[in-house]
């Protein structure tokens, strides 16, 4: 994000002392109590909008997978995904959790 607003509107000291902070202060800061104990945060790609609209099946090389498409998909923490309901989705559930 940071970079982009670079490119877009220059060079700003301002941004650059907010961006440090953030990634050597404030990101460590919330990570660390999700990472005691033996446990890691590992980010994994969460999508924004699960429909049956936006699901579909590709065959590379004689095999079948599931492809999601979702110009809103970003990287974020693994239960973030459980936090978003899925009232009109035709999409069961778990055989959504199975394509993770």
């Amino acid at each position: 994000m940071c970079i982009l607003n670079r490119e877009a509107c220059g060079e700003s000291e301002e941004l650059d002392m907010c961006e440090r902070a953030l990634l050597e202060k404030v990101i460590p800061r919330l990570l660390r109590p999700l990472e005691g104990e033996g446990r890691t945060v590992r980010p994994c790609l969460v999508h924004g909008d699960l429909w049956d609209g936006n699901v579909g099946v590709v065959e590379e090389e004689g095999e079948e997978r599931a492809v999601v498409f979702d110009p809103g998909s970003f990287w974020g923490h693994n239960e973030c995904l459980f936090s978003f309901p899925f009232p009109f989705s035709r999409i069961p559930f778990l055989s959504f959790c199975g394509l993770i």
